[in-house]
């Protein structure tokens, strides 16, 4: 290691850096903002400054996608100390003269780069871009010891004001809990005896590949450790800072608890005459389970307990009976388990969320799976239906094709939250307006509720048809971003409405364009997605700042850490002018890729026309010769399906191989290609 440092010192040392005519600051002085509560950016933003740190990481452990980056702190230590730099280009000729890659911590470096913040708006994480042009290399002053973790509580993290100091510092929190091991995405969940809690993320690269891979998971929950880790800003709009682990030796268990899972109830949606029975998995990893116990209440009443028992079906499963309740109450649940060293642990802790049911002899629907008062409207405030089947009634709000025919939205409300769901369901191919009974299985797909029909044909029942949709429900801009918490979340997958809204920031994600913007009615930024098929959103680099707009419209939707809206199509915005976007867009004759594509003897081909046309639609082969000739004519405005079956015009069918598939709409073409499987 000796022998490394010094090459690597020598190295460093002969890449002379450029004498630019740079302040050097501190990392406090890049840092430290005067009200976190209201805006984190820092006070030197877009600067170009010289800083000398400490390196507390290489290159490559922090996720940052394609990019390279080091934190660096202060010799100093303490709060504001620590600062995130960031090397944008890791592929062009000659960006391994930064020297970025070399650094390891302990090094004591010299830098020069332009401050910035991520995301661009907003709650964001502070960043040193470094100099690339003109490149300006790192430059290693000496070796100095990497400063050990501030001891901090949960509760320095709970707000703005008290865990933006901490901003990218290593940390350590002591005698916490586990309180979910399996919060999503790999994370977990701890709590200390403030009674605050913490997330613990996956910044660490190492440490995510261990957890992917099963090489390590989280301790049980209950157990009690200690954890030390680098402070991430999570900039999601939630005021949430999380704490990164580098590896297992970072977790410190003092006491293992009992481990609970695989909790299922016997029935998803019981009657007022129906016991539930709750089983779970139930063992101890260093002693003995001696006692578990099932803890229910009934509409928010104090908890009353039934044992849970050996049910004999293995070594570790027990089971509970709840009581049948009265119609249209609200049970929520947990399970307690203690230990033979007396350790008790709760699954969930009631701090974070619980289990529940709805107790209904009739009337489930769209809400029941919706509704939750847990969480912040991401974390702990999925489903509490997830992974039942469960029937429900709405009217479908969208034509599939902007959806690439794989979803659509129903709703059962045109004014009440928590009564909107996607159907993921590529099969049926409803029209806007439609009644639908849908049985599904409910599952989260990264953090959305949606239903999914196990069979379509069967499953999905179209009540009536031509009834009117619902208007969309004109909210506030502030009542639908990420910041709203269950706020918006309540609004998940129900077609909303901005008004008098203005393009605060046109790239979010800058330096990357991902298709969104951003826009504030004076209450709070929310963005604007690019999700339908037919609404580019900023693609095209449309939209400006200062940009107004009569109104937008969409369903409310959340991914990628944000909630944000989905407009159908381009008609779905207008501009203050009253102009709409891009309005010869909404004439547009629309065809899909056929499904399965490739496939084998049978190819459903959708197709969707603006206006009432004279249509043909033809196959071809590569060189260009009519292979069959499909009977259409004039069809009506609307989304069209077919199945072809494989074969030519002469009945036979076709050879293996790509073919074209081509349709004609009065003066529009469109065309996709099919690739044929035997």
């Amino acid at each position: 290691m000796t022998r490394f440092l010094l090459t690597a010192l020598l190295a460093l040392a002969l890449a002379v850096p450029l004498q630019a005519q740079w302040p050097e600051v501190t990392v406090q002085d890049i840092q430290i903002c005067p009200d976190p509560a209201t805006d984190d950016d820092s006070p030197m933003l877009g600067d170009t400054v010289q800083v000398v740190g400490v390196a507390q990481t290489d290159a490559r452990s922090i996720y940052i996608g394609a990019r390279w980056s080091v934190l660096i702190a202060d010799t100093t230590g303490g709060p504001w100390s620590t600062v995130q730099i960031v090397q944008d280009d890791t592929t062009s000729a000659g960006m391994g003269a930064t020297n970025i890659t070399a650094v390891q911590p302990g090094f004591l470096v010299r830098y020069s780069g332009i401050v910035s913040e991520y995301p661009t708006s907003g709650e964001s994480r502070t960043q040193v871009n470094l100099m690339l042009n003109p490149l300006v290399p790192i430059t290693v002053l000496g070796v100095e010891p990497v400063p050990e973790p501030t001891v901090l509580t949960c509760e320095d993290f709970s707000t703005r004001v008290l865990g933006e100091p901490w901003e990218a510092s290593l940390v350590k929190i002591e005698n916490a809990t586990m309180i979910n091991n399996n919060l999503g995405g790999y994370r977990a969940l701890v709590q200390d005896e403030t009674g605050f809690q913490v997330t613990l993320d996956t910044w660490w690269n190492p440490m995510y590949a261990l957890l992917t891979s099963g090489q390590y998971s989280w301790p049980p929950n209950g157990s009690r450790l200690d954890v030390v880790g680098f402070v991430k800003d999570m900039a999601n709009g939630t005021g949430s800072y999380s704490v990164s682990p580098r590896a297992p030796d970072d977790l410190s268990v003092h006491a293992l608890a009992p481990v609970i899972g695989d909790v299922v109830r016997d029935v998803a949606v019981p009657g007022s005459s129906t016991s539930v029975n709750v089983s779970a998995l139930i063992y101890d990893i260093d002693g003995t389970v001696e006692t578990a116990s099932l803890l229910y209440r009934v509409d928010g009443s104090p908890f009353q307990s039934t044992p849970m028992v050996y049910s004999g079906a293995d070594d570790s499963t027990y089971a509970g009976i709840i009581p049948p309740q009265t119609h249209n109450s609200v049970v929520e649940f947990l399970i307690q388990a203690t230990d033979n060293s007396g350790n008790t642990v709760n699954w969930p802790d009631s701090s974070a969320y619980l289990y529940l049911y709805h107790v209904l002899d009739e009337g489930f629907g769209i809400y029941h799976t919706q509704w939750t008062p847990y969480g912040n409207g991401v974390y702990n405030s999925e489903s509490p239906y997830v992974g039942y089947t469960v029937t429900v009634t709405g009217t479908v709000m969208n034509d599939t094709l902007p959806f690439a025919g794989s979803y659509y939205f129903i709703q059962s409300s045109g004014t009440d939250p928590w009564n909107g769901i996607v159907v993921w369901d590529s099969y049926t191919v409803p029209n806007p307006g439609d009644l639908v009974e849908v049985t599904g299985v409910i599952d989260e797909w990264y953090y959305v509720t949606r239903i999914t029909p196990q069979n379509p044909a069967v499953d999905v029942r179209i009540l009536s048809t031509g009834n009117p949709v619902y208007d969309p429900v004109v909210l506030t801009t502030g009542a639908l971003n990420t910041a709203a918490g269950l706020t918006a979340e309540s609004w998940e997958s129900m077609l909303v409405r901005v008004e008098n809204a203005t393009v605060t920031n046109a790239f979010p994600d800058a330096p990357g364009n991902y298709g969104e913007f951003a826009v504030d009615d004076g209450s709070g930024e929310y963005r604007v997605d690019d999700l339908a098929l037919s609404f580019d959103a900023q693609l095209d680099t449309l939209y400006t700042e200062g940009m107004k707009f009569n109104f937008l419209q969409g369903f409310q939707y959340y991914a990628f850490y944000n909630y944000k809206l989905a407009p159908r199509g381009p008609w779905d915005v207008e501009l203050g002018v009253g102009t709409p976007v891009h309005p010869a867009k909404a004439d547009l004759v629309r065809l899909l890729s056929p499904f399965p594509n490739p496939g084998g003897s049978s190819f459903t081909l959708t197709y969707a026309l603006p206006a009432a046309a004279d249509v043909t639609l033809g196959l071809f082969d590569l060189a260009g010769r009519q292979v069959h000739r499909f009977d259409v004519g004039a069809q009506a405005a609307g989304t069209h399906r077919m199945v072809w079956n494989g074969h030519d015009g002469e009945g036979r069918r076709v050879s293996a191989g790509t073919y074209l598939l081509r349709l004609q709409a009065d003066d529009q073409e469109r065309s996709e290609r099919v690739v044929v499987l035997h």
